[in-house]
C-alpha cells in the first residue's frame, strides 16, 4: 500500500540522516519523535528543515498523484523539565506548523450560491 512505502521511505531517510547519538522513533499514525543529543537551537531548527525537504521530495510514489508534506514541531531541553513536558511542548510546535500550513476557511459573499464546497 501506498502509506506503508511511505512509512518505510521516511524510515530510511532518518535511518541516513540521523547521527548515532541521536534517536528517532515512530510514536504512532504520522508522528515521529527525533531526539537530537547536544544540538543547539540552530542547528535543531536546520535538521528540521532538512528532514522536511528530503521526506517531502523523496516520499513522491511513482503512479500515486499525492505529494507528502510534513509538520515539524520541536522543542528545546532547558535542563530543567520532565520529559512528558518536553513532548508536550514539541507536540502543540508541532500541530501550530500543521494549522500554519494549512488553507484557512474564509467566507465569501457572492451573488450566486457555490455549486460545491471542498475542503482539503
Amino acid at each position: 500500500a501506498t502509506g506503508d512505502e511511505v512509512l518505510r521511505r521516511v524510515a530510511r531517510i532518518l535511518a541516513q540522516h540521523v547521527r548515532r547519538t541521536d534517536t528517532a522513533a515512530r510514536l504512532g499514525g504520522d508522528e515521529f519523535a527525533l531526539l537530537l543529543v547536544g544540538a543547539s537551537k540552530i542547528g535543531a531548527e536546520q535538521k528540521a528543515n532538512t528532514l522536511r525537504s528530503l521526506i517531502g521530495s523523496a516520499c513522491l510514489v511513482p503512479g500515486d498523484p499525492f505529494a507528502v508534506g510534513i509538520s515539524i514541531g520541536w522543542a528545546y531541553y532547558s535542563g530543567e523539565e520532565s520529559e512528558a513536558e518536553l513532548f508536550r511542548r514539541a507536540d502543540t510546535a508541532m500541530y501550530g506548523q500543521k494549522a500554519a500550513n494549512r488553507h484557512p476557511v474564509r467566507r465569501r459573499s457572492t451573488a450566486r450560491p457555490p455549486a460545491l464546497v471542498s475542503a482539503a
